[in-house]
């Protein structure tokens, strides 16, 4: 499409006649789709072809063919159960497999397994927070310094501590049912009743900001702020500051995203947020980070 674009401009056609040269190409490439059907997905290209780019402020771009038909051009998921059928294939085939897996050592497949359980562990919160419990108050600043969990600001530290032994103390309560001859099969009742303690509960001891937090779907991580003071988790613990680092703009996008590719949550420091609550009065000028 960028090559029939290009091609277009250089014969100096024109916006709807370089339009339709993508349309004939996009169809081309998937002659399956319906008419109506592209006509919608290529709509917001077509926008940006016939009159540009909208910047704001009555300012157009120029339709750019590297740029725009990327940004623009629809992105498709093609549903099909090949994958699933597959699967479902091999899973019956494994069952003429059994001779040969019979003769796997039980300790390999322990080991396999048991390596799979620990490989996972970075990256867990749960984890990460039970390890939390074994560094000392005299180095909590140096994990300030670095990628922490949005959580280690925004919650208070005694329930950080609470929330995680409530998790070990229920983890061991599940994992034990499983050692009891008879009531070993009611194992998912304690999985049941998570939801009646997570509902009706946790939110008496936890405040609700503080379950979203320690409770989250997502690990997220903030950047570490030198020169700030952090005393959300902490206890106005400080961290040492740092000669100041020029930031460019290719580092942007690292510095709002985890290594996993998700948006970081800043938190503001004690400092901006006292600010906040400042009235013009008491600093003299309106508050610059209203």
């Amino acid at each position: 499409m960028v090559k029939s674009a290009k091609e277009s401009i250089d014969l100096k056609a024109s916006n709807s006649e370089i339009y339709g040269k993508m349309q004939a190409v996009f169809i081309e490439m998937d002659k399956c789709s319906d008419k109506h059907l592209v006509d919608k997905e290529l709509e917001d290209l077509k926008e940006v072809v016939l009159n540009g780019e909208d910047k704001g402020h009555d300012k157009k771009s120029k339709f750019d063919p590297e740029k725009h038909i990327e940004a623009y051009l629809p992105v498709r998921v093609k549903e099909q159960r090949v994958s699933n059928l597959l699967q479902s294939i091999f899973v019956g085939a494994s069952v003429f497999g059994m001779p040969v897996i019979k003769k796997i050592p039980t300790s390999v497949l322990w080991g396999y397994f048991a390596y799979m359980a620990i490989d996972s562990l970075p990256g867990n919160q749960f984890w990460e927070r039970i390890l939390l419990l074994f560094v000392t108050p005299s180095r909590w600043h140096k994990l300030l310094e670095g990628d922490h969990a949005s959580y280690v600001e925004s919650v208070p530290y005694r329930y950080i501590v609470l929330f995680t032994v409530f998790q070990c103390v229920y983890f061991l309560v599940c994992f034990g049912v499983t050692w009891i001859p008879i009531a070993g099969i009611l194992f998912p009742l304690p999985f049941f009743l998570l939801i009646t303690l997570r509902q009706h509960i946790l939110p008496k001891l936890f405040k609700p900001q503080h379950l979203r937090e320690l409770d989250a779907a997502e690990y997220e991580e903030i950047i570490a702020a030198p020169g700030q003071t952090f005393n959300r988790s902490f206890r106005e613990v400080e961290s040492p500051r740092v000669g100041s680092v020029e930031i460019v703009d290719a580092e942007i996008l690292d510095e709002l995203t985890t290594n996993r590719g998700e948006w970081k949550i800043r938190h503001v420091s004690s400092i901006e947020e006292r600010n906040r609550q400042m009235s013009p009065d008491e600093t003299g000028s309106p508050d610059p980070t209203c």
